[in-house]
């Protein structure tokens, strides 16, 4: 009943208690009941309608849907104004393409009113907008100081997507330790190569002096001597300058013993004196055999031939001395007379 008249329909700005048409609260263009918090719709076309009540705007937390005030996401702050899309977020969370989330994904940072930029294109990640910024890089690129770089430089190396220092002793390297240089700083030093890297480049330390049986070439790097030196200045047999204890050393070459007319110093093949065939020393008196036709007599050879002759290839004294004509070299001696030695 309304005012009086039965109707089947209490219409607008009127709710039905049991029986009866009962106005509805001013503000309200329909209702289920009396108060301003009872509406259905509103009066004004101006407000809305939130939560059974006509508001100038849905306010926080809502956002408009054909005059009614529908609840954001629970993520989000506030929303809309006509959609459910965020607009802003609670404490500790970010907002990205219209949702509150934990954090923004990779590829994009959290500028300082909380919302999720994208980073720059040479970041896979990063804290701020510019090249910069870069906190991970995709592959095969590597992160140095904020940088996504192609190549670490000098003085580090790629570390699961990071460029890491080199030891102080590498110019380049493959890894953080000493023997993971690939060109050594000091230019003076040389790299002793103990492997090769996955590049297969090799690696190794950077040493002062190369090791035994090695040697300084000109790119720096520590190479094998010829496998019968104990030092060398170079691959050949002929580049040695140290032998085994086993091995003497003559013009350059390590052998197992020295030549006639030569005798072991130290390990190296030292001349003996012109007189001598072999000998122990330098002197004159240190010969051990002589040429053929001539005796060792106390260490020394002498010939039977006089101070003036010579003796010639067959073993007889000849002519006149004459240093540069003997096959020997040797001079005469005073005992016996011309007659075969």
């Amino acid at each position: 009943m309304r005012r009086g008249q039965c109707v089947s329909t209490c219409g607008e700005g009127f709710y039905q208690d049991r029986h009866s048409c009962e106005g509805c609260h001013e503000s309200c263009a329909r209702c289920w009941g009396p108060t301003e918090k009872h509406c259905v719709a509103c009066k004004d076309p101006l407000q809305v309608l939130r939560d059974g009540s006509c508001e100038n705007s849905c306010g926080d937390g809502f956002y408009n849907r054909k005059g009614t005030c529908v609840a954001c996401d629970q993520s989000c702050k506030s929303c809309g104004p006509n959609s459910p899309r965020c607009l802003s977020c609670t404490e500790k969370t970010v907002l990205h393409d219209g949702k509150c989330i934990a954090e923004c994904p990779r590829g994009y940072y959290a500028d300082a009113t909380g919302r999720c930029k994208v980073c720059h294109d040479s970041c896979a990640s990063c804290s701020g907008p510019s090249a910069s910024h870069c906190t991970a890089c995709v592959q095969p690129q590597a992160l140095r100081q904020g940088h996504c770089l192609s190549s670490c430089g000098e003085g580090f190396y790629p570390d699961r997507g990071d460029c890491k220092a080199c030891h102080a002793s590498c110019q380049t390297c493959v890894g953080p330790e000493p023997s993971h240089c690939t060109q050594c700083r000091n230019p003076e030093a040389g790299l002793q190569a103990e492997q090769l890297s996955g590049a297969h480049i090799p690696s190794g330390e950077c040493l002062s002096q190369c090791r035994a049986q090695f040697y300084l070439d000109s790119s720096g790097l520590c190479e094998a001597c010829h496998q019968s030196c104990f030092k060398c200045l170079g691959k050949s047999p002929h580049n040695c300058t140290a032998c085994r204890p086993s091995h003497m050393l003559l013009d350059g070459r390590c052998l197992s013993q020295c030549p006639e007319g030569y005798f072991n110093q130290e390990g190296s093949c030292t001349e003996c004196h012109p007189t001598c065939r072999r000998c122990h020393g330098p002197l004159e008196s240190d010969c051990t055999s002589c040429h053929p036709h001539v005796t060792v007599t106390n260490g020394k050879c002498k010939t039977s031939c006089k101070e003036e002759q010579f003796l010639n290839l067959v073993g007889y004294c000849a002519g006149e001395w004459n240093f540069l004509q003997s096959p020997w070299k040797l001079p005469g001696c005073c005992w016996g007379s011309s007659q075969q030695a």
